[in-house]
């Protein structure tokens, strides 16, 4: 079983996730890429039962593939520190960000960790926008 307390940072967070789920779209569409399925089935239930579609990815490279495709999503939702079957994964949360802005430089995003806060504001420093949530 896996437990995830989602606390905001900060109040500006929480006023920029309130905009990204009231953003006015009829059936919001929602990525996750979370490499613990558990975490990432929670979050897919309970967006779900609020009405958001939602497409679960544990992989980096599952979900880019789906997003070169598509395109189709509103928001992502990623984790920091993305693993794989076989171990680490050669890219981020920040990384996956970063690609899929090179397309789509106005869609929302929430980075979700463990790391420490310092450590993600870090990696985030030059990416405008990125709503960071923290596990604890």
């Amino acid at each position: 079983m896996s437990l995830l307390h989602l606390y905001l940072y900060t109040g500006r967070d929480t006023i920029a996730i309130q905009r990204f789920f009231e953003a006015g779209v009829a059936r919001m569409r929602i990525a996750i890429l979370e490499d613990n399925p558990g975490i990432g089935r929670m979050l897919q239930l309970n967006l779900a039962s609020a009405g958001y579609e939602t497409h679960v990815f544990q992989e980096a490279r599952g979900f880019l593939d789906f997003f070169a495709v598509s395109g189709g999503i509103d928001i992502l939702i990623t984790d920091y520190r993305l693993m794989t079957e076989r171990g680490k994964s050669n890219l981020s949360g920040v990384d996956v960000i970063q690609q899929v802005r090179r397309g789509r430089p106005d869609l929302p995003a929430i980075l979700i960790s463990a790391a420490p806060m310092f450590e993600l504001e870090d990696a985030c420093r030059d990416i405008p926008g990125v709503v960071i949530l923290q596990k604890f």
